[in-house]
Parts: C-alpha cells; structure tokens; sequence
C-alpha cells in the first residue's frame, strides 16, 4: 500500500464525513455516540487494522457499528469551468 494505514483511515473517514453530510439520512442508521470501523472489500490488511484500533480505544457502554464500503473512488476535481487568465 503507497499510503499508510493512518493516511488511508484519514482519508475514508473524510470521505464518510462528507458522504454523510450529502446524505444526512443515514445517520438515522447509526446510534449517537456509536464508534464506526469502516471496512474496505478487499483490504483485508487495512480492515484488520482498523478493526484493532476502534476495539482498543472503544468507551464502555458505546455501540461499535461497521460500515463497508465497496472502494474509494479516485479524486476528482470539482471546479466548474476554470479559465486560465495570462496577465503581462
């Protein structure tokens, strides 16, 4: 993997961030207070990782819910168009 398990975690968790404020609804699946463990088909290293880290740090009493994710789609640009303006 070129990007370390932290940068990865780091990124999915952006991304389900922003994924869950365009579809605020579901949070309705989600308790209040839940710890998420996001799991990646495929990444069986990464998942297992993941895994270990939301068990070790889990507060007592919270619920652990595991959202999987089919992949993470490649970044793409969203300005609307650009124009390039040469001044001198």
């Amino acid at each position: 993997m070129a990007e370390s398990f932290e940068q990865h975690h780091a990124t999915l968790i952006r991304e389900f961030n922003e994924f869950l404020f365009e579809h605020p609804e579901f949070t309705e699946e989600i308790p209040r207070g839940a710890t998420v463990v996001i799991q990646v088909a495929d990444d069986q290293e990464y998942n297992a990782w993941s895994r270990a880290l939301a068990e070790a740090n889990l507060e007592p009493g919270r619920p652990l819910v595991y959202v999987h994710v089919d992949a993470l789609a490649p970044r793409r640009s969203r300005l609307v168009n650009p124009q390039v303006r040469l001044v001198g």
